[in-house]
């Protein structure tokens, strides 16, 4: 079987005939002497139909005109310029391509006829030896082409060639949703640079367009009215998608997705019996790859790769490299050998075996290495304009020569394989895993705003490196209970200043203002600020009190009489993107004997529920028992200083959580130690806390005073520590300032979590064993062995905080 393997591999670079006339050859002759079963085997592959079902379904937006029309109606919509006008083909062969899986029938067969027939149109010809604007489209189309191919594992029949092949060999399964995630942010990045890069390297001559809407009507005009075929096209397109989106969540893999697509257009009259075997690339495809395909299988079954692997590493050793650079090289060498093949996915299918089994031999994780050598399938085929037959078609247009064919397409290569280049990396730290409650050795890399995937990066590739050896990296701290109207009432801090430092880059502020000076607090402080806020709205009309009782302040007037409920659900339903509920003040100093009509959290309460949004409420020294208070609160409202030691505690009169209040906590009532210098009772909290209550958020109360205060609140670091000393494991302490407050704030997954795309929102800390002294509000002291102590801080992708040596 090894001897039929390399007779293919031969027959496909060297290519005496075509690809399908040379495996059936091959396949004839070993036939007679070896058993045909296993040599056959290829052609029953689904994977192998699948890449059928892509040609195919690719040639129904050519028959029905489907791909035409999207083009054109963009054209008419957009394409004043020739630099909208590159976008413009970008878009369409982006739109067009998770369902078309042939490029060259995508690119070649629907976007670049168009857009070369608008250039003709505009008195540019291969012939004439100008630039006005053919060159640029040709040369752009092939990498967009490409890119798109990229993007989408059914953008390209190779892809699903890599896939089977990584699967067999290094048994990784790259399903359709996995693919894109991966690719979404290098491939989209390049796809949206290349229009404008080609269009300032290798610029046209002709810039404005003023009849473009002359050609575009025109080609619609001569497509007609939106025809059946077409409108059934765009449903079964939008529910492929779908479907190809989904597999995870519904368990049905791309491949049987395809292949239903195929049936749907077939079942309903979109293409006929004669368009499926008029399409002889497809044909041509499933012949030599079906040959190719059963022989690789039967290699894999026999353990070849795995012979391989202990001979390959005799003479290339890649095993004493790191994962990065393991990657690069890898991806390093299946460019070199790129001008030795005329075909892509003879490329692949003869030259991945080898790269995929090398890959094995080294300490990257298989899933890391399949991938980079899949996106590297794509965009290597730049470097030649043989490569992939959509640069032969582009190329034999004759617009551009191949000298700078060859040229633009390496350096649309080398765009490519640097656009993972990092602004920061992080490197040797421990992170602090939630899920298996573990430290895990991970490197964390950034780009602009954002945390990015590490496929395919190097450390050297990184503008600024840091090395937090010894250190713990956890998201960016969020203080769900803070106070940051600053210059707007006189308790507030300056959100910047005081947080950062401290390791926090998301605040929630607990009412500082009410809808009269909810608008100056967004202006002034909310937009301008680094760290991200968010808020709830005081039902009191101008917020928190701004000195606090005593002879010269006063405090809120929270008299229902006064609450202005239509400016409330006003300014509630105008900033929804912000706040996330209404704040209430329900202690005795401020509701109690005033004689109200009605009792404060009950409107309160009623006006939320009307609104559909959520309570915050203060309840120290509340005006009812925690058991009777608890009972108006719904999932994801918040009880506000749960710890609190003054007046109507947690616990009842025999020392324990009251049974209502564990209720309310698990149906998703949020109990927030808002710590503050008047809210926290060392009692309170540790019986609670022994008998399997804590809290769900951990935040500060931050306000001007108390941040001062080293004894009681000082940062949000420090009261975590608090509870880590009391009991609390670290990775729930952790939890209680990321992951739940993230969801609380209605952006999970863009903050408290280290995950590629969310934002670059970092703390790196140690944890210091050192004898450290807390103080509760009625002056008890308890020590502790160790703190939390922050080394450097990152926000959306800056340094805002570091030490000089950690």
């Amino acid at each position: 079987m090894v001897g039929i393997y390399l007779a293919m591999l031969c027959g496909l670079v060297l290519r005496p005939f075509t690809d399908a006339v040379i495996m059936l050859i091959i396949l004839g002759f070993a036939s007679l002497v070896l058993d045909p079963a296993p040599l056959f085997a290829g052609f029953g592959s689904p994977m192998v139909w699948f890449i059928i079902s892509a040609f195919i379904i690719c040639k129904a937006f050519v028959i029905t005109g489907l791909g035409k029309r999207i083009a054109y109606l963009l054209l008419k919509r957009y394409g004043k310029n020739t630099l909208t006008l590159g976008y413009l083909m970008m878009v369409t062969d982006t739109v067009l391509a998770p369902a078309t899986g042939s490029n060259m029938s995508r690119s070649g067969g629907i976007t670049y006829p168009i857009f070369r027939n608008i250039a003709e149109a505009l008195g540019s010809k291969p012939d004439d030896g100008s630039r006005k604007i053919g060159a640029y489209l040709t040369i752009l189309m092939y990498v967009v082409s490409m890119g798109t191919s990229s993007l989408f594992l059914t953008g390209m029949a190779t892809n699903s060639i890599t896939v089977s092949l990584a699967n067999e060999i290094m048994k990784v399964n790259l399903e359709w949703m996995t693919w894109f995630k991966a690719a979404v942010v290098p491939a989209g990045l390049v796809l949206l640079l290349a229009p404008w890069i080609l269009y300032k390297i290798y610029a046209p001559e002709l810039k404005v367009i003023n009849n473009v809407n002359e050609i575009a009507e025109k080609g619609l005009r001569e497509l007609g009215p939106v025809k059946r075929e077409e409108k059934l096209l765009i449903v079964f397109f939008i529910l492929g998608v779908l479907g190809w989106m989904t597999g995870s969540i519904t368990g049905i893999a791309f491949i049987p997705v395809g292949l239903a697509f195929l049936a749907c257009l077939l079942l309903f009259g979109v293409l006929s019996w004669n368009d499926v075997v008029s399409e002889k690339s497809a044909w041509q495809t499933f012949v030599w790859y079906g040959a190719f395909y059963g022989c690789a299988v039967a290699l894999s079954k026999g353990g070849f790769y795995v012979f391989l692997v202990d001979v390959i590493k005799n003479y290339l050793d890649l095993s004493h490299l790191n994962e990065i650079s393991a990657i690069a090289v890898l991806v390093f060498i299946s460019l070199a050998v790129r001008y030795f093949f005329v075909s892509n996915s003879a490329f692949v299918v003869s030259f991945y075996p080898v790269l995929f089994t090398l890959g094995m031999t080294t300490q990257a994780h298989p899933m890391y290495v399949a991938l980079s050598l899949a996106f590297s399938a794509g965009y290597g085929a730049l470097l030649t304009h043989y490569g992939n037959g959509a640069g032969v078609f582009t190329f034999s247009s004759g617009y551009v020569p191949q000298k700078t064919f060859w040229m633009l397409g390496t350096i649309m290569v080398v765009v490519n394989e640097h656009k993972m280049k990092l602004d920061i990396l992080i490197k040797n730290g421990l992170v602090a895993d939630l899920d298996s409650r573990d430290y895990i050795n991970r490197n964390i890399g950034i780009i602009g705003d954002r945390i990015v995937d590490l496929n395919a990066v190097d450390d050297l590739q990184a503008e600024t490196v840091i090395d937090a050896a010894g250190c713990i990296v956890l998201p960016g701290l969020i203080d769900f209970h803070g106070h940051v109207f600053h210059g707007g009432t006189a308790i507030s801090v300056n959100p910047d200043i005081v947080c950062l430092p401290n390791g926090v880059t998301s605040m929630v502020d607990a009412g500082s203002s009410g809808w009269v000076n909810y608008q100056l607090f967004r202006n002034s402080v909310i937009h301008p600020a680094m760290v991200k806020i968010k808020s709830y709205l005081n039902v009191v009309n101008v917020g928190l009190s701004t000195l606090g009782g005593g002879p010269t302040g006063y405090l809120e007037n929270t008299n229902p009489a006064n609450y202005n409920e239509e400016k409330i659900a006003q300014t509630l339903n105008g900033n929804r993107d912000n706040i996330l509920g209404l704040k209430l003040r329900y202690s005795q100093d401020i509701a109690k004997g005033k004689q109200y009509a009605s009792d404060p959290l009950l409107s309160t309460v009623s006006l939320a529920r009307k609104l559909d949004t959520t309570i915050c409420v203060h309840v120290t020294d509340s005006l009812l028992c925690a058991d009777e208070l608890i009972r108006y609160f719904n999932a994801d409202d918040i009880y506000a200083h749960c710890f609190h030691g003054t007046g109507h505690s947690i616990l009842n009169e025999q020392g324990e959580v009251y049974a209502a209040i564990k209720e309310a906590q698990s149906r998703g009532v949020i109990f927030d130690c808002s710590n503050g210098v008047a809210h926290f009772d060392f009692h309170v909290a540790r019986t609670a806390m022994e008998q399997g209550f804590y809290p769900d958020i951990i935040s500060t109360d931050l306000t001007l005073r108390n941040s001062l205060r080293t004894d009681k609140v000082y940062s949000l670091l420090h009261v975590m520590s608090k509870y880590l000393n009391m009991g609390m494991s670290f990775f729930d302490v952790v939890r209680a300032v990321t992951a739940t407050p993230a969801r609380l704030m209605k952006i999970q997954g863009q903050i408290g979590t280290l995950a590629p795309g969310a934002f670059a929102d970092v703390s790196i800390v140690k944890l210091q064993k050192e004898k450290i002294v807390f103080e509760d509000t009625q002056g008890v002291k308890i020590e502790g062995d160790r703190y939390i102590d922050n080394c450097a801080t990152l926000c959306n992708g800056q340094i805002v905080y570091r030490r000089l040596r950690f």
